[in-house]
């Protein structure tokens, strides 16, 4: 495709923003227009990261801009396995939503493709495992059908004549237009559209939804791959499989109950150490309170360390508590560390916050400055008070 260059400039973020005039009669896809992802490739060999629109004209965003000028004329190379790619997820979503129409009397109200799942939003508070397994097993089962896919132009009054699926919100839209297009799936469906879509339902391979959650209302949103994508997730899952196998020693029938157990083996586990702590800390904060000290100071893993606070019996005291490489835990009674935090803050670089009696901060140098300095902040308050 070749194109003329209007203007260009570079945004905040560094990237280059070329607006194009194609010279072409070859369509640009722009990122989200009928919930559709957008063309990449290169223009003059430079990759293009989103297509958007300004002004009503077309918008490459660039990652650099080498040999090209404004008034110039460009190549731009597009990502064909990209469009193909985007094709199978397209013409997927037309025959999901048709069948589901079909099978569930549901309707579809929203669509939006990304990067590696598309979704669908569906008038349908409960969507079951039974009713998942229908729709991908008919999905697949017309995929394999064969069915032509077709692409015709109709003008508005043809158009009101046909017996097709759309949504009510993009009526107006659709009929501000002096020639419709509309896709044909076989016999299945019609619906009006201006995306990418395969010739043949066969071309689409592969079906599976992903996933499902309750949205807005009385919605269930359907997350789906198909084609490639479905392929990758299959090579994928079936990598993390063979891993899982290999880890538990264990046939792939048999991970469900291998992890089952892992995870009771793994909560009892958590108990005993939860306990363990709660004896330690109560250790370590009787032995805190025989140094007799205002400012207590220990250093252990963080589960200990916010276990001793609660254990301190002590009228007045500040706990600096060290757990990791660089955070401080903070704990008090009879003291603000609201006021010890922004205290602590003019006299050193840290981060975090602390309200009356709890806190965290995080400190790169020696955390003995920061106790020494809460010492000599106690002392002060206490001279106060006298």
């Amino acid at each position: 495709m070749n194109a003329k260059v209007l203007s260009l400039k570079i945004n905040d973020d560094g990237k280059y923003r070329l607006i194009i005039e194609p010279l072409a009669p070859e369509k640009l896809y722009v990122d989200g227009e009928g919930g559709q992802l957008g063309d990449r490739g290169t223009a003059e060999g430079n990759q293009i990261l989103a297509v958007d629109r300004e002004k009503g004209e077309f918008c490459l965003v660039l990652k650099t801009m080498e040999g090209i000028e404004e008034g110039k004329v460009i190549n731009i190379d597009i990502d064909k396995e990209r469009r193909f790619e985007i094709a199978q997820q397209h013409t997927a979503q037309h025959l999901l939503s048709a069948i589901l129409e079909r099978e569930l009397d549901v309707k579809t109200v929203g669509f939006q493709m990304g990067e590696n799942f598309s979704t669908i939003d569906i008038t349908l508070d409960l969507f079951t495992e039974y009713q998942k397994t229908l729709i991908e097993n008919t999905v697949n089962t017309e995929i394999k059908a064969m069915h032509v896919v077709n692409i015709d132009f109709y003008s508005p009054e043809e158009f009101k004549k046909l017996n097709l699926r759309m949504r009510d919100e993009l009526k107006d839209k659709i009929f501000s237009q002096d020639k419709i297009r509309v896709v044909s799936i076989g016999e299945i469906d019609k619906n009006p559209c201006g995306g990418l879509h395969v010739k043949n339902t066969l071309e689409i391979g592969l079906f599976k939804i992903v996933k499902t959650e309750k949205v807005k209302g009385n919605l269930t949103r359907l997350y789906f791959v198909a084609g490639v994508r479905a392929i990758r997730l299959f090579q994928t899952e079936h990598e993390i499989i063979e891993k899982l196998i290999k880890e538990l020693t264990c046939g792939i029938e048999e991970i469900p109950e291998r992890v089952k157990t892992l995870l009771n083996n793994f909560k009892a586990l958590k108990s005993i150490s939860r306990k363990y702590t709660e004896r330690l800390a109560k250790i370590i904060a009787k032995n805190l309170l025989s140094l007799r000290r205002t400012v207590l100071f220990y250093e252990d893993e963080l589960e200990i360390v916010n276990a001793i606070p609660g254990l301190i019996e002590k009228e007045s005291y500040v706990f600096v508590g060290k757990a990791g490489r660089n955070r401080l835990i903070l704990a008090a009674r009879g003291f603000d560390l609201k006021v010890l935090y922004t205290h602590l803050k003019k006299r050193f670089e840290i981060q975090g916050g602390c309200g009356p009696t709890k806190g965290q901060i995080v400190y790169k140098g020696n955390p003995g400055e920061i106790v020494e300095e809460v010492e000599r902040w106690v002392e002060r308050e206490r001279s106060h008070e006298t």
